[in-house]
C-alpha cells in the first residue's frame, strides 16, 4: 500500500533528481524500437539514442527515455531473481519483448564498421547511476536464468562491462527499483585493429524519466475539489480525509477508482472545517512474473494433443490429432515437442513456436504459430524419451532402435533435418545422454527378450560413441532395469540391485552401483528417476511391480542412497526440477502437491487436495496426473477434474485454471520465460 499526500509540496517532490528547465523541455520517447548507440568513425566515438521507429538519433541528454507506468511489477519469487531485491517489492521494467506501450530499447552497435576494432568487440561499461533508486540491466538465457549485464545495487565496478559484436543489436531488460528521473553514465571503449591502442569515449549520461509517481494536481472551485493524476492499469484509489492528522482516523470520500492506464479527474465535496486529503494506492493482482510459454498436453485414451498458450490464456483443445494416446518428450531448449503415440508405432515433432536465437552479442525472441513439422518416425513400441546437454533421445521397444536429435542442428534445419540412429538390441530400453561429446548410455538387451510374459527386461547398460556408433564401454550382469536419468555428467539407470550410475574419467569410463538402502522394502526398486544439471542429486520413485513405493534421493557424489521423507501415507504420482534446479515438485495420488528443496529433499511447501485423487494406477501411470514446472510457476494436469493449473510456486495459490475436456495427462513446457513487463 502506498500513500499520496495530496499537496503542492508533494508535487514538486515528485522528480527525485532535480534538472534544468531546458533539461525538463526536452523531446519524450514512449514506445517504439530504440538502441542506445554505440558507433566510432573518423576516430572519434559516437554514442547516442537511436529511435529507428522515428528514423531520429539524439544526444545522450537530448532526449528523455519514458519508462512508463505499465512497467511498473513486483519481483519475482524465484530465488533466481534475488539480485533485485526482496520477493514482491516494486520495480519498473522495460522488457526484453517488445510491447507497444513501453520503449523497446536495446544496446546497438549496427553503424560500427568491421574490421575497427580487434575481434569486431567494443566494450560497453556502466559508471554512474544518479537517480532515486538503482538500475539492473540483465538477460535471460535459454533455460529462462537471468543474465546480469549491469547492477548498481551492488556497487558500480569492473564487472559491470557488456562486450558488444560490431554490427549489431541486442534487446534487454531494464529494470529500475524506484519511480523518479535518473541519469545513466555509459562509457565505450576498444582495442584498434590497426594500431593496437586503446581508445575510451567520454562518460556520456543518458535520462530516463521512470513511472508517473504521484503526478498530482488539485484545484478548488468553491466547495469542490478536483483530484486529476495518472493512474495505473493493476491499481485502484480511494480519496480519504482525515481531519487531523494526529488521530491519524482517515474517512472515505466516494467509493475506490479503478486504474484505466490514463489520466483521472476525480470531484469531491470539500470537508468542513478543514483538514488533509490523500489518495490510498491498492495494487492488486496481475503483478506476478508473467509466461511467455505454451502447454501442450495429451490426453489418457484421446488421440489428440492440445495446447494452452500462457500469456494470452487461450485453451486449444484437440489442436492437433495423432494416431493414438501419446507421452510427450521435450528438447532441451524447450522449443519443441516430441508426441510419441505409444498404441500408434509412431512418434511426431511439433514445433511450439516460441524460441530464442543466439545472434552472438544478443538474444533474439520469437512468438510465431505452433505447428506440426513434417519430421514423422514409424517404428515399433515407441516409449522412452530422454533430454539432456542439447540432445534428445526416443528408445523404441522391440528393435532397440534409439533415434537422436540435436537441437541445434534440428533449429537449423527445420523439416529437413533427420535424427541419427544407434541400433542398440532389441529390448525394452533407454538411452541417456552422458559426458562430453556424443555419448550416449544406452541399457543393455537382456538375451530372452523379447518374451510376452514375462518381459524380460535389460541385464546392463552400454556406453556408445555416437560419431563411431561403436560401443566405448560396457557393464553387465545386473537385472530387470527400468527407469534412467542424466545431469550432463552421469547418468543413472535403476535396476533390481539399486541404481547404477555412470560417468566419464580421465582414464576413460566408470560405474558405479548405489545398493538398495535398508529402508527401502523387500522386493521394491527403483524404478522412475529424475535428474537436473544443475544437481548431484536424483530423485527416485520405487516400484514392486506397478506399484509405487517410497521416493529416495541418490547423491551421485557420495554414491548413497537414502529415503524422502514425505508427509502423510500417499504415494507420488509426478514430480519434476525446476528449470533452474533449486525446487523438486511433487504430486501425490491423494491429490496433494509437495515443493521440496531439491538439493536437501526437505519439504518446504505444501498444498492439499490441488486435484482430484488419482485411483487408477495400471499401465504404468498412464492415468495419472502431469506435472511441468517452470520458473516461479507449477502446472499440473487435473484427469478426473478435466483441467490444467497453474500454481505459484511461491505461495502454492492456483494463479489460473484451465478447463479442458477428456483425460489431460502428459505435459510439456515450451517457450522462454520472461521477466513481468507491467
Amino acid at each position: 500500500m502506498n500513500l499520496i499526500r495530496i499537496s503542492r509540496m508533494l508535487v514538486a517532490g515528485a522528480a527525485a533528481l532535480a534538472l534544468p528547465a531546458q533539461v525538463e523541455a526536452l523531446p519524450v520517447l514512449t514506445s517504439g524500437h530504440t538502441d542506445v548507440g554505440v558507433n566510432y568513425e573518423n576516430g572519434a566515438w559516437d554514442l547516442h539514442v537511436h529511435a529507428e521507429d522515428l528514423g531520429e538519433e539524439y544526444e545522450p541528454g537530448g532526449v528523455w527515455i519514458k519508462v512508463g507506468a505499465t512497467s511498473r511489477t513486483s519481483i519475482p519469487g524465484s530465488a533466481a531473481f534475488s539480485f533485485l531485491g526482496a520477493s514482491g517489492s516494486p520495480i519498473w521494467v522495460l522488457p526484453a519483448v517488445q510491447k507497444s506501450d513501453l520503449v523497446f530499447l536495446g544496446l546497438g552497435t549496427e553503424e560500427l564498421a568491421a574490421g575497427v576494432f580487434s575481434n569486431n568487440v567494443v566494450n560497453l561499461a556502466l559508471k554512474s547511476v544518479r537517480g532515486p533508486g538503482g538500475l539492473v540491466v540483465y538477460q535471460l538465457d535459454t533455460f529462462g536464468s537471468p543474465v546480469v549485464s549491469f547492477n548498481s545495487l551492488d556497487g558500480i565496478d569492473a564487472n559491470d562491462a557488456r562486450a558488444l559484436a560490431a554490427g549489431g543489436h541486442t534487446h534487454v531488460n531494464w529494470v529500475f527499483t524506484a519511480p523518479g528521473q535518473y541519469r545513466i553514465g555509459f562509457q565505450a571503449s576498444g582495442m584498434l585493429a590497426a594500431t593496437g591502442e586503446t581508445t575510451t569515449s567520454e562518460i556520456v549520461e543518458y535520462l530516463f524519466d521512470v513511472g508517473e509517481g504521484p503526478a498530482l494536481k488539485i484545484t478548488q472551485a468553491g466547495a469542490e475539489a478536483k483530484l486529476e493524476f495518472l493512474s495505473e492499469t493493476n491499481a485502484t484509489y480511494q480519496i480519504q480525509y482525515c481531519a487531523a492528522l494526529g488521530t491519524n482516523v482517515w474517512e472515505n470520500l466516494g467509493l475506490a477508482i479503478t486504474g484505466t492506464g490514463s489520466k483521472v479527474e476525480e470531484r469531491f465535496a470539500l470537508q468542513s472545517p478543514g483538514g488533509f486529503y490523500r489518495a490510498q494506492v491498492n495494487y492488486g493482482a496481475g503483478v506476478n512474473l508473467g509466461v511467455l510459454a505454451r502447454l501442450f498436453i495429451a490426453d489418457a485414451t484421446n488421440a489428440a494433443l492440445s495446447m494452452i498458450d500462457l500469456e494470452t490464456g487461450v485453451v486449444s483443445p484437440e489442436l492437433f490429432t495423432l494416431n493414438s494416446r501419446a507421452t510427450l518428450g521435450s528438447t532441451p531448449n524447450a522449443r519443441y515437442c516430441l508426441a510419441v503415440e505409444l498404441d500408434g508405432d509412431k512418434a511426431e515433432l511439433f514445433d511450439s513456436g516460441i524460441y530464442v536465437e543466439d545472434h552472438g552479442d544478443h538474444w533474439h525472441y520469437y512468438q510465431e504459430n505452433a505447428h506440426r513439422m513434417s519430421i514423422s518416425l514409424l517404428g515399433d513400441n515407441p516409449v522412452h524419451t530422454v533430454s539432456r546437454g542439447g540432445w534428445l533421445t526416443l528408445h523404441w521397444d522391440l528393435t532397440g532402435r534409439v533415434d537422436i536429435f540435436n537441437e541445434t542442428q534440428l533449429a537449423v534445419l527445420g523439416n529437413a533435418y533427420v535424427p541419427s540412429v544407434i541400433m542398440a538390441g532389441a529390448q525394452h530400453g533407454s538411452a541417456v545422454p552422458v559426458g562430453t561429446n556424443q555419448f550416449f548410455a544406452i541399457s543393455k538387451p537382456n538375451p530372452l527378450y523379447p518374451v510376452t510374459v514375462p518381459n524380460p527386461l535389460p541385464v546392463g547398460v552400454d556406453v556408445w560413441d555416437l560419431a563411431t556408433s561403436n560401443r566405448v564401454h560396457s557393464v553387465s550382469g545386473y537385472s530387470n532395469m527400468h527407469g534412467e536419468a542424466g545431469n550432463g555428467r552421469t547418468a543413472a539407470f535403476g535396476f533390481t540391485q539399486g541404481v547404477l550410475l555412470l560417468w566419464q574419467s580421465e582414464n576413460g569410463w566408470t560405474n558405479y552401483m548405489v545398493t538398495n538402502p535398508p529402508t527401502m522394502p523387500a522386493s521394491y526398486r527403483i524404478g522412475d528417476l529424475r535428474g537436473h544439471d544443475s544437481s548431484e542429486w536424483y530423485y527416485g520413485l520405487s516400484f514392486l511391480s506397478e506399484t509405487a513405493g517410497d521416493m529416495f534421493l541418490i547423491n551421485a557424489t557420495n554414491l548413497s542412497m537414502e529415503k524422502v521423507a514425505l508427509p502423510g501415507d500417499s504415494f507420488a504420482v509426478a514430480y519434476e526440477f525446476s528449470p533452474d534446479g533449486a525446487i523438486f515438485g511433487v504430486v501425490l495420488a491423494n491429490g496433494d502437491f509437495l515443493k521440496l528443496d531439491a538439493k536437501t529433499a526437505r519439504v518446504i511447501g505444501s498444498r492439499t487436495s490441488l486435484i482430484a485423487p488419482s485411483t487408477r494406477h495400471e499401465n504404468h501411470g498412464q492415468y495419472h496426473p502431469g506435472l511441468a514446472m517452470g520458473l516461479g510457476r507449477a502446472y499440473i494436469t487435473d484427469p478426473a477434474g478435466q483441467q490444467v493449473l497453474e500454481v505459484d510456486l511461491e505461495t502454492l495459490s492456483t494463479l489460473r485454471t484451465f478447463p479442458l475436456n477428456g483425460m489431460p495427462t502428459k505435459v510439456t513446457l515450451h517457450g522462454v520465460l520472461v521477466a513481468p513487463t507491467r
